[in-house]
């Protein structure tokens, strides 16, 4: 009993819900109103919103029998009080939502009322806007302008640019500005910025020209643009004018203006007022720049959206087989124009789906009004709104599932340039939140500049370190100086090319029917679109093709075989001349014969001592000659002279002495540092003034031309005549067939080899027996070579300017030319050796000179002691007499009878020249 009481309540309330739930259900709505706000918006945005509702009240598929209306606004920038205004008189006509494209301070008033009555707000803002916390009734149909910034900072990391020049000309874009720099700053990258803010004169117009002459007086070249449309245009117009836009001066520009509607911008001299395209360089101009936009595929079903873009794009044609139309690169695309399109589809979308779950109509308020009515179906569409799948759009889809904007996004790079008057652009590749950053090529890279989907044919010649032919698994690869710089240059222009050996492994010579061999005649006869190798240009090659710009310096060497390290066991003589050794000797001699001499002869000499032994003589020949060879060694003799001549003449051997043996020192140390080789050949002359060595170079190549078309110029005729004497054996023939063959005829010994200098100093550093000998001569460049009028020569031209000027061309010649040598003999140790030479004579002659005035002296003050020394003993000897006398007188009385002449008596020694007699 109690369960059928419950059953028949349960029943009861079923009823009642019923009821209700079919009330709400049925009542559906006649119109829906929907305002619209515009901020200064351009003629096809008025009109694409009006096409959009026309086409939805036209279309069976959305709110079918319910009309379509909107309201339009549209007014001045930074009129806020206008749009709150215009919004709350449509708040008292029970609007339904409400469609904006503004800048974000329009956005935000409209924002509040609409999360002060429950008003769905779709918004496609012009600008980056800050999010609120409380954003429940807004969402954004245009993605975030931050997926800009994120695309911005990799294509600057992917160009690793760090020095950049930023034109912005609000706070809104800079505000994008520092979002691309905390980016950077996020992934660590380090960015130098010079920032340029466009400000109008006092006339009102943009200053561009302040900004520009500043950042042109800068060094730096890479310039990023965050302006509106329109001063993104006049800035690029007054560049070109400033010769900042075009390619010879390497400037580099990136855009990240998403459109360029024609009808904002005011007509200059560089922009066709009737064509479909934009010009952003003048006329005469060589320009390539980089654009930013967002990717529009025109799909062509329905056929509503192809009615839009048309609208959008008068000009737009299609076949009736294709499926999705690609806007031209340079066409005016209407990005804000197609997303209020797509919001003011979406908007209607979201009712539709809504009407059919429940509806309510909105609820009659007034905004100054305290109290107010919520509406509850506002909430039910935002809802709605987020649970809807990716609605197809005008952009794309639109999915707003996860996020209160429109997550879905593709952006497009493109790359416009200038070139021979004609303006042309190129899609280089695409972003993605999900995907990232894909380039399909290489940004500020000139396009068509090689015929589309060529492969270009390069033949080349083996020979290190210009091309090296190395096996791998793979099969044999070409490596090398040529082949690297080939590859930039093909990064650089974007092109494909196939190597391939030249047949005859030669470079290329007029043969004597006049034809060409070799490389030469690979490209001369079209089975090569390019010779790549270590090519040098001359006159005669340049009859038949055409070569780029050298990519290198180009000189003639001599390689020859290094002489034999001589080893002398009397290598301490070095040092000296013999003409110095002899002189010593003879020195030698001479000072120990005057010494002997002077002691002699000298009255103050230990000869003539009365303290001298008889069996003893100080300074016999003997002993002058051991006095002067000891004094010499700076060892000293026994004795020393004790005469003022004989210390004069000691005192000038001990200085000759002394200086000899410096300088003999230090030249011995200077020699045992070095190797000794001597070599007889040092230049080109030295080669053609002898006989014993042979010389020549590879047969049939330009170097040989070269020596004949000399053999009547001064050394060139003595040396063509004996490279083309009859005297040469088959086998000692001068010249080789091959620059291997000359470098192992070298090494055999009796030969030097012609050859490209920079080849022979990189052979040397691996064959430590070979040297190469002088100066280069026949000073030229290496190119590479392309068929007469070939349009390939120009552009590779320019390709290796730019590598000479970024550096990198030094850089791969260190890399290939300048590797560690593997020789223990450095070969500045051959320009030491000129340093440490003998002395000679001439060199020294100042010690004999001070040798020669000692001996001279000496001999002068012999004289004059002879002169003093008589004088001194006449007075001597008087005054020895008279004190004799008196000393016998008081001695006398003493003796006491002694016999004066006893025999006992003996002479006794007073002084000097006084004795007594003993007893």
């Amino acid at each position: 009993m109690n369960v059928f009481i419950i059953c028949l309540l349960l029943l009861s309330l079923h009823h009642i819900v019923g009821g209700i739930s079919g009330t709400s259900n049925t009542e559906m709505p006649t119109n829906i109103y929907i305002g619209v706000m515009l901020e200064d918006p351009t003629q096809k945005e008025r009109d694409i919103v009006e096409l959009a509702a026309q086409q939805i009240n036209e279309s069976k598929n959305i709110l079918a029998n319910i009309t379509f209306s909107y309201h339009l606004k549209f007014f001045k920038s930074a009129d806020t009080y206008e749009v709150l205004s215009e919004v709350c008189s449509w708040i008292e006509e029970n609007i339904t939502a409400l469609v904006s494209s503004a800048t974000c301070e329009t956005n935000l008033a409209i924002q509040s009322i609409a999360e002060e009555y429950n008003i769905p707000h779709f918004a496609v803002p012009k600008d980056k806007c800050p999010k609120e916390k409380n954003n429940s009734f807004t969402v954004s149909i245009r993605p975030s302008f931050e997926h800009q910034n994120v695309m911005l900072f990799e294509i600057i990391k992917r160009l690793e640019w760090i020095k950049v020049c930023i034109f912005y000309d609000s706070d809104i874009a800079f505000r994008n500005v520092e979002d691309m720099l905390q980016e950077a700053s996020n992934k660590n990258y380090y960015l130098e910025v010079v920032l340029f803010r466009l400000e109008k004169n006092k006339t009102g117009e943009l200053d561009t020209v302040s900004s520009l002459d500043l950042a042109n007086k800068s060094s730096i070249k890479k310039m990023i643009v965050f302006c509106n449309t329109m001063n993104s245009l006049k800035l690029l117009q007054r560049a070109a004018n400033h010769g900042m836009a075009n390619g010879n001066g390497n400037y580099k520009w990136i855009v990240t203006t998403q459109e360029y509607p024609k009808g904002e911008v005011a007509p200059t001299e560089s922009y066709d007022e009737t064509g479909d395209e934009l010009n952003f360089f003048n006329y005469s101009d060589t320009g390539i720049m980089t654009l930013l936009r967002h990717e529009m595929l025109i799909k062509t079903e329905p056929k509503e959206f192809v009615e839009a873009w048309r609208s959008l794009h008068p000009h737009l044609h299609h076949d009736t087989n294709q499926t999705v139309i690609t806007p031209s690169p340079l066409g005016d695309i209407q990005v804000t124009a197609a997303y209020l399109y797509d919001a003011v589809r979406f908007v209607a979308t979201a009712m539709d789906r809504q009407v059919n779950e429940s509806w309510d109509n909105p609820m009659k308020n007034k905004c100054l009004r305290r109290k107010k009515d919520i509406w509850e179906t506002g909430s039910k569409i935002m809802s709605t709104v987020r649970s809807m799948k990716p609605v197809p759009g005008l952009t794309g889809l639109i999915n707003l599932s996860k996020s209160d904007e429109n997550n879905y996004v593709a952006m497009e790079i493109l790359t416009i340039q200038r070139t021979s008057n004609i303006l042309s652009s190129a899609k280089v590749g695409t972003w993605d939140p999900v995907n990232g950053l894909n380039l399909t090529a290489r940004l500020f890279v000139f396009k068509n500049s090689f015929p589309p989907n060529k492969t270009l044919r390069i033949v080349t010649i083996e020979e290190a370190p210009f091309v090296v032919k190395e096996d791998t698994v793979d099969g044999p690869r070409h490596t090398g100086f040529c082949i690297e710089l080939i590859k930039k240059i093909a990064e650089d222009l974007d092109f494909k090319y196939q190597i391939y050996d030249v047949p005859d492994k030669q470079y290329g010579v007029k043969e004597g029917d006049g034809t060409w061999n070799g490389l030469i005649g690979e490209v001369y006869y079209d089975r090569a679109d390019i010779a790549l190798a270590g090519m040098i240009i001359n006159s005669d090659r340049e009859e038949v093709i055409d070569f780029t710009k050298p990519y290198m310096n180009y000189g003639v060497g001599i390689l020859m075989k290094k002489p034999q390290e001589q080893h002398n066991v009397f290598a301490f003589l070095d040092p000296l001349a013999w003409t110095v050794w002899f002189s010593i000797l003879a020195a030698l001699f001479v000072v120990g014969i005057l010494v002997y001499v002077l002691d002699r002869l000298s009255p103050y000499s230990s000869y003539r001592s009365n303290d001298r032994s008889p069996d003893v003589d100080d300074f016999n020949f003997r002993n002058s000659m051991w006095f002067a060879f000891a004094s010499c060694m700076q060892q000293g003799g026994d004795n020393t002279p004790i005469s003022i001549s004989g210390r004069i003449l000691s005192a000038a051997w001990w200085m000759f002495a002394l200086i000899i043996i410096a300088t003999y020192t230090a030249n011995l140390a200077a020699f045992l540092t070095v190797t000794r080789m001597e070599n007889p050949i040092n230049s080109l002359e030295d080669l053609a003034y002898q006989k014993k060595i042979s010389y020549g170079t590879i047969n049939g190549s330009s170097l040989q031309k070269y020596f004949e078309k000399r053999k009547h110029t001064g050394i060139y005729e003595i040396m063509w005549s004996y490279m083309n004497s009859d005297e040469h054996l088959p086998e000692n023939s001068p010249w080789v067939e091959s620059d291997k063959a000359g470098y192992n005829r070298v090494s055999e010994g009796g030969y030097a080899f012609f050859w490209d200098a920079p080849i022979l100093d990189y052979i040397k550093q691996a064959e430590c027996d070979l040297m190469t000998v002088g100066k280069p001569f026949n000073l030229k460049g290496y190119g590479i070579a392309t068929a007469q009028g070939s349009p390939y020569r120009d552009k590779m031209s320019m390709a290796i300017l730019k590598l000479q000027e970024d550096g990198e061309l030094e850089d791969m010649r260190k890399k290939w030319f300048e590797r560690e040598s593997s020789c223990s003999d450095d070969p500045a140790n051959l320009a030491r050796n000129a340093n440490a030479n003998e002395i000679g004579l001439s060199k020294i002659a100042g010690a004999f000179y001070i040798l020669m005035m000692g001996i001279v002296l000496s001999f002068v003050v012999v004289g004059i002691e002879h002169m003093t020394s008589n004088k001194y003993k006449g007075k001597k000897r008087n005054n020895f007499d008279n004190k004799y006398e008196s000393d016998w007188r008081e001695l006398r009385p003493r003796n006491n009878g002694i016999m004066k002449n006893s025999p006992s008596t003996q002479r006794v020694p007073v002084d000097e020249y006084e004795t007594i007699d003993k007893f």
